[in-house]
């Protein structure tokens, strides 16, 4: 008998520091984004809580609880999703983006995990034509198809694509809750489970 191993999502609250929030939490910062809250990338958010740097912004506090009660409701959705790879409409339109600049417009993108990175284990992504390969998957998301093998799809089981923008940068970002460690340079992980 298997176990249920997925994790609790944690809820967020105004008392949270900012960068928690982002760490814990990728997707919120399109959330803070959309609400005028650019503090998502400023060395502030380190120290400063949401509640804080939201009034710092002049909101009130009707305002701050309605970002709260916003970012609450996507994690409650996505907790309440299935298992799978979730791929946010952001970091699906940049793909596409990036496809139709490429020219592949038709194409399907590919994620692997593969050997290398400071902590053993990278992100590949790539833009390929056809149909997928014998043992992976085809999942659409935003208009976006993905191919995955499925020893893959088992270690990013739960996990978050994103395309993030803040003032350190930007690049997509891999919210995976197998990952055992990730590198500091946020580019590689270490994998729970064993790939075949």
């Amino acid at each position: 008998m298997k176990k249920n191993t997925q994790k609790k999502i944690v809820k967020i609250t105004k008392k949270m520091a900012i960068a928690d929030i982002i760490s814990r939490h990728p997707e919120a910062a399109e959330i803070l984004l959309s609400r005028g809250l650019h503090c998502v990338g400023c060395q502030a958010s380190a120290f400063e809580n949401l509640e804080e740097g939201a009034m710092a912004h002049g909101m009130s506090d009707k305002e701050i609880d309605e970002i709260v009660d916003q970012i609450n409701k996507e994690l409650g959705e996505k907790e309440n999703s299935s298992k799978s790879i979730t791929i946010t409409k952001k970091g699906a339109a940049k793909f596409l983006e990036l496809m139709k600049k490429e020219g592949k417009s038709q194409s399907a993108l590919r994620i692997e995990i593969v050997p290398g990175g400071c902590a053993g284990m990278n992100y590949k992504f790539s833009f390929v034509n056809g149909e997928p390969a014998p043992k992976e998957e085809r999942i659409v998301a935003h208009g976006l198809t993905v191919f995955i093998n499925n020893k893959d799809q088992k270690l990013l089981e739960g996990a978050t694509i994103d395309y993030v923008e803040s003032l350190d940068g930007s690049g997509f970002s891999v919210k995976n809750p197998n990952a055992k460690s990730v590198c500091g340079c946020g580019d590689s992980s270490s994998q729970l489970g064993k790939k075949e």
